[in-house]
């Protein structure tokens, strides 16, 4: 893991944080791609499956949809959404084009960029798994959310080296609100209202970045410690509990945890948050 000294990042280097353009796609979603097209039977579906193994594909498809398709923002629930609008052969032009980023890459910020996409992925499948055992909003729409949602981390990594310091803080045991007040002191969150949204996040993933509708500190402690359903008068974590950013929230504090340390006591915290969340304790 890259780490790099702990200096916060100035207010000044908010302008010319990449827009979506710039970020690279994984280097063998082309030839996944391509392997697909190959097929007279592939299916918009079909396609989806592999695009959505991509975070920063999505976010590029999500960008070209709705340059091309002004108001379908919410029509758009993944991948296959997207490509009903756009068609195949979009897909194809936009892959051919895009730049990539290779597991063996020299630059080892890239290689940490492209692990970012990797945990972007994972957060993604347990957003969708967990949506589809509790009923809290589509597991497609819940799974492009959760990937997408990390996003404003892409761009920052791209845009400053320094960025990385938010991994660093995690791997000291500091927890992701935390470690981006330690990485971005001088930052608003209208600031990352306002990145969340030029890079076109769905809602559930830009809710992320409004904590004013997050569950109080105390119901986080409730959750941490019981069953919500076990506990009378608890109407307002349960509400919460029902968003799909809430199945974002947690699929990404559990995910970035296990990416940096699965078996502290951050990465458990998480894992008992879920399991009360679920009914699974």
């Amino acid at each position: 893991m890259t780490q790099q000294p702990p200096e916060p990042i100035s207010e000044q280097q908010w302008q010319g944080l990449p827009n979506g353009g710039e970020f690279p796609i994984l280097a063998e979603s082309r030839r996944r791609i391509r392997q697909q097209m190959q097929s007279s039977r592939a299916t918009y579906q079909d396609l989806a499956v592999v695009v959505e193994a991509d975070p920063a594909l999505c976010l590029h498809l999500l960008h070209t949809t709705v340059d091309q398709n002004a108001g379908c923002e919410q029509q758009i629930a993944g991948a296959a959404s997207c490509l009903s609008l756009l068609g195949m052969q979009e897909l194809v032009r936009m892959v051919k084009h895009l730049p990539i980023v290779s597991a063996d890459d020299e630059d080892s910020h890239m290689r940490l960029y492209r692990r970012c996409l990797h945990t972007a992925h994972f957060a993604g499948e347990l957003a969708a798994y967990w949506s589809s055992q509790k009923g809290s909003g589509s597991p497609e729409y819940v799974r492009w959310s959760a990937m997408l949602a990390n996003a404003p981390l892409w761009a920052w990594l791209l845009h400053e080296p320094r960025s990385a310091n938010w991994l660093y803080y995690l791997s000291q045991g500091q927890d992701l609100l935390q470690a981006v007040a330690s990485t971005f002191k001088s930052t608003s969150k209208r600031q990352w209202d306002q990145l969340a949204r030029q890079l076109h996040l769905p809602s559930a993933a830009h809710e992320l970045y409004q904590q004013d509708i997050w569950p109080k500190p105390e119901l986080w402690r409730l959750l941490r410690h019981h069953d919500p359903r076990d506990v009378d008068g608890q109407r307002a974590l349960l509400h919460h509990g029902q968003k799909p950013a809430f199945s974002c929230l947690l699929a990404n504090g559990l995910a970035w945890h296990w990416h940096i340390a699965p078996l502290s006591k951050r990465s458990q915290r998480w894992v008992i948050l879920a399991s009360h969340w679920l009914g699974k304790h």
